[in-house]
C-alpha cells in the first residue's frame, strides 16, 4: 500500500475539505442577507447605500460562471487554515501563539491570492503594530476588537474626544424583543504614527414577554473611515468574529463534537487530520440540519433538541447498519 507523507495527506485533507464547502455553497438554501447582495449584483454599480461595489461585483462573476446558489457563494470560501505548534523542549518565551500564527497565515493569503481584497476581523489579541504593518503592507483593511487597556495611549485621545464623537441610532424588533443600538465613531485618530478610526456600539435589548434588559458594548479600532452611512455595516461586521467563535468552536466543543478532547497524543499531524475530519463532519451536520425534512421534524417536535436528535440517529444507524446488497446485472431494454 502506498504511503503519503503528511504533507500529502495534509493536502487531501484540505482538498476534501475545500469539495464539502462547495457542496455546501451549491445545495444550502440562501440567508436573506445573501438574497440582498444578489440583488446589488443584478444592478451593477459604483456603490450601494450601505455596500461598496465589490461584493455585487465577485456575485455577477459566480453568477455567469455558475449560476445558482453556487454561483452566488463561489467567492466566499474558506481560503486557508493555519495551526499553533508547540514543541515540549522549546522555552515558554517562545512559544507558538495566535498572533504568531497569523503572521504566518498572513503570508500565504498574500501569496496566494495577491490580489484578493481582504478585511481581517480580529479579537482583543490583535491591535498590535504586527498586525497594522502587515495589513498596511497588504493593503487589507481591518476592523478589530478593542479592549479596555489595549492601546493605552490611542484609548486616552478616544476619552479626550468622545465629546465630539459622531453619534447614530437603530432600532429593530422582532416577536420577542426590541433592540437599539447606538453608534459613536471618531475618525483620524492617531497612534504610532498611523491614524485610524474609532467605533462603539452600545446595545439595549428589550425582551417582550418580562421586560427585561441587556446592556453590551462593542467597541473596534479599524482603518475604515467612518460615515454615517457605513458605521452599522462596520460595527455588525466586526460582531462576525462573534459569531464564528459562538455557533463554530462552541459547537463543536460543547454540541457532541468533543473537540477539547485530545484524540491524538503522539502525532501532532494525526490531530490536524482529525480535526480537519471533524470540520467537514460538521459541515455536513449543519447542511442536514437545514433540510426541509429535519426543520419539519423539529418544529412538529418541538421540545426536541438537535443534540438529542443526532444521538437517536447515530443509535439507530449502529442498531441497524442495513442490509447488504449485490449488484444487479445491467438489462438492456
Amino acid at each position: 500500500m502506498k504511503q503519503f507523507s503528511k504533507q500529502q495527506i495534509f493536502w487531501i485533507g484540505w482538498f476534501v475539505f475545500f469539495v464539502i464547502n462547495i457542496l455546501q455553497a451549491a445545495f444550502l438554501e440562501l440567508h436573506f442577507d445573501e438574497a440582498y447582495y444578489w440583488l446589488y449584483s443584478r444592478n451593477l454599480d459604483w456603490g450601494y447605500f450601505d455596500h461598496p461595489p465589490l461584493v455585487a461585483v465577485l456575485i455577477f462573476a459566480g453568477t455567469k460562471l455558475f449560476g445558482g446558489y453556487l454561483g452566488v457563494r463561489f467567492f466566499f470560501v474558506s481560503l486557508a487554515s493555519e495551526f499553533i505548534e508547540n514543541d515540549p523542549d522549546r522555552d515558554y518565551e517562545k512559544q507558538d501563539c495566535e498572533q504568531k500564527a497569523f503572521v504566518r497565515l498572513a503570508a500565504k493569503l498574500k501569496h496566494y491570492f495577491a490580489r484578493l481584497p481582504i478585511c481581517i476581523l480580529g479579537d482583543g489579541l490583535y491591535p498590535n503594530n504586527t498586525v497594522f504593518d502587515i495589513c498596511e503592507k497588504n493593503n487589507w483593511l481591518f476592523i478589530i476588537t478593542l479592549k479596555d487597556g489595549n492601546l493605552k495611549t490611542f484609548q486616552q485621545e478616544v476619552s479626550l474626544l468622545k465629546a465630539t464623537a459622531h453619534k447614530s441610532r437603530v432600532c429593530r424588533a422582532d416577536k420577542t424583543s426590541r433592540t437599539t443600538l447606538d453608534y459613536e465613531y471618531l475618525n483620524d485618530l492617531e497612534y504610532d504614527g498611523r491614524y485610524f478610526s474609532w467605533v462603539e456600539c452600545h446595545e439595549t435589548i428589550v425582551k417582550t414577554k418580562d421586560q427585561t434588559t441587556s446592556l453590551q458594548r462593542f467597541t473596534y479600532i479599524t482603518n475604515i473611515s467612518q460615515t454615517n452611512e457605513n458605521v452599522v455595516q462596520t460595527a455588525d461586521s466586526g460582531r462576525l468574529r462573534w459569531k464564528i467563535e459562538n455557533e463554530g468552536f462552541n459547537a463543536q466543543k460543547n454540541l457532541g463534537y468533543a473537540l477539547e478532547h485530545k484524540f491524538s497524543r503522539k502525532s501532532f499531524p494525526a490531530m490536524q487530520n482529525y480535526y480537519q475530519c471533524l470540520q467537514i463532519a460538521h459541515m455536513i451536520n449543519q447542511l442536514v440540519e437545514r433540510t426541509k425534512q429535519i426543520v419539519e421534524l423539529l418544529t412538529e417536535h418541538s421540545k426536541e433538541t438537535i443534540v438529542n436528535l443526532w444521538k437517536k440517529m447515530i443509535a439507530f444507524l449502529i442498531i441497524f447498519p442495513g442490509e447488504k446488497s449485490s449488484p444487479q446485472p445491467y438489462q438492456p431494454g
